[in-house]
């Protein structure tokens, strides 16, 4: 029967979140592509499971593994009870194994709701993570310098735009503690726009080393593609907002509306400059001191100079 299957319904996630899982009842089955088809590897409720995922997981010429696609509801209701697991550190883990954890489950709910962004279902589980993602995120210095320092990632495009998105997320998080929590922010809907800031690019990843007419053009367009791409999703106006207003700058030097501080508020203010400077380290491949010296010359008078020292004080911090 799986041999009838596509891999275009199929979602394609990273074998290390399977490495995260304790419950021996998954409610969906595990299947990996063979011969560019979706081929069974075991049961949800093999009762030998953690033994093949851990099999599984060793495979160097493995990464993913796929979820058919009548198997998605089951997959996104294990994910809602499992969602706060990852931010509790479990006896024996070191921090470095717990942020990883949380990043392989926030870009698998990422590649979840990048499927289909019309599902409120699927919005309500990245939903319900912001906001413990922004308590763990924005308390501890030591847990963003590993999730910026030690982060084990996969090759590709599409990885490093899940990176940027996660790390944008989090340093928005320790920027708005800092600079722009008060009472009544919807600061958890800014924090899920921060993981979306950059949606239009999750099907179609944009590399910035090619240059071209095209490419630019896609690149100036992208918050207001992406905006648009949210037209019909079950998210609020600040997430959308977040999206349309990332690129932009207090001096009215950004993109696409030339919005000047005042149009900006300061929480979203956060997110844009957490996603310039991320995208020096994870796009650029810069070194967070390096990125700093790159965001302190081409931004200088583009963010207010008390949100540029809050970062220096951050990435000093990082390592």
């Amino acid at each position: 029967m799986s041999l009838k299957r596509s891999i275009s319904e199929t979602l394609s996630l990273p074998v290390e979140f399977l490495k995260s899982l304790k419950d021996p009842n998954l409610g969906f089955d595990i299947y990996v592509e063979a011969a560019g088809k979706p081929i069974l590897y075991c049961r949800g409720n093999d009762v030998r499971l953690m033994e093949r995922i851990d099999r599984l997981s060793k495979k160097d010429s493995l990464k993913n593994f796929l979820v058919v696609k009548e198997q998605y509801s089951e997959f996104i209701q294990y994910l809602s009870r499992h969602l706060e697991n990852v931010f509790h550190q479990s006896k024996g883990q070191s921090l470095q194994e717990q942020v990883q954890a949380i990043y392989q489950q926030q870009k698998s709910l990422l590649v979840i709701y990048g499927a289909d962004i019309s599902s409120e279902e699927n919005y309500a589980v990245l939903r319900n993570t912001c906001s413990l993602f922004y308590d763990f995120f924005s308390t501890k210095e030591e847990r963003l310098s590993e999730l910026f320092c030690h982060l084990e990632l996969g090759e590709g495009l599409q990885e490093k735009w899940a990176a940027h998105s996660i790390r944008t997320a989090a340093l928005g998080s320790r920027l708005i503690s800092e600079m722009a929590d008060e009472p009544g922010k919807p600061i958890f809907e800014v924090i899920q726009g921060a993981f979306l800031h950059d949606i239009a690019y999750m099907k179609s990843p944009w590399d910035f080393k090619v240059s071209s007419p095209e490419a630019d053009l896609a690149f100036k367009e992208h918050p207001l593609v992406g905006y648009k791409m949210m037209e019909l999703a079950f998210v609020s106006p600040w997430v959308r907002n977040t999206i349309r207003l990332h690129e932009e700058h207090v001096d009215g030097s950004g993109f696409p509306s030339h919005a000047r501080q005042e149009d900006i508020d300061p929480t979203i203010l956060c997110i844009a400059i957490a996603s310039a400077f991320d995208h020096y380290i994870t796009i650029e491949q810069k070194t967070p001191a390096q990125a700093l010296k790159q965001i302190l010359i081409d931004k200088m008078g583009s963010y207010p100079l008390e949100y540029l020292q809050k970062v220096q004080t951050i990435a000093k911090a990082l390592g």
